[in-house]
């Protein structure tokens, strides 16, 4: 159902109860339990438990918890979940955030650091479960005997904060060889609620000068 169909349901619906009509209704809804995998569910409406409502709106990018307050509206005997009920602030604005850097610059840190050039980073507000893509182009010279190996991860900072190390990093070895690839990596991290920071870090695996460039971060809190 489109959001303007939504819309029209719910002024029709008030309309009707304050003529005294009631077939149809808008109500809010506490969750007693929710299944992110298959949206089973059960849900507290005025007091009655209900279950396995079902969701006019997609819950792939708004994350649905156990004790939240969602909208429900009635058509008839049939309720609906419309979704959270959250306020701005507090995970209303939920959103996909990305950010690129296309210039090419290197480090030989053999410790997590930023390029000439920091990021990219994207602030957003988190409130549970995060996804992260991220990576770029790796170029690594290894014309003398010893292997050259670089890597991109990411740093999360704000309520609660996590390093590099504890991401898999996408990296690029060289042995003998120039070689140069396009690495992405996807990884996923709970966060308690809050605003937080997204920034690509680098790093050379044993001192030697590696490139990096065309570096993308895409984050989506759901």
């Amino acid at each position: 159902m489109r959001a303007d169909e939504i819309a029209a349901l719910m002024v029709a619906g008030m309309q009707q109860q304050a003529n005294g009509n009631s077939n149809i209704g808008w109500h809010t809804g506490v969750i007693e339990s929710w299944d992110d995998l298959t949206g089973l569910n059960s849900v507290r409406i005025n007091g009655n438990i209900f279950s396995n409502l079902p969701l006019l709106a997609s819950n792939n990018t708004v994350r649905i918890e156990e004790g939240e307050v969602v909208g429900i509206i009635r058509v008839g005997t049939q309720y609906f979940v419309l979704g959270a009920v959250r306020a701005a602030g507090r995970g209303a604005g939920l959103r996909l955030a990305t950010a690129r850097v296309g210039t090419s610059e290197s480090t030989s840190s053999t410790s997590w650091t930023d390029l000439a050039t920091v990021g990219p980073d994207v602030t957003t507000y988190c409130n549970g479960r995060v996804q992260m893509t991220y990576g770029g182009m790796i170029l690594c010279d290894a014309s003398g005997a010893q292997s050259k190996t670089g890597g991109i991860s990411v740093e999360v900072t704000g309520p609660t904060s996590v390093g590099p190390t504890a991401f898999d990093p996408a990296q690029l070895a060289a042995v003998n060889v120039y070689s140069a690839a396009s690495v992405m990596v996807t990884d996923t991290i709970e966060l308690p609620p809050g605003q937080y920071r997204f920034r690509l870090k680098y790093i050379s695996a044993n001192g030697n000068n590696i490139q990096f460039q065309s570096r993308r971060l895409t984050v989506m809190p759901y």
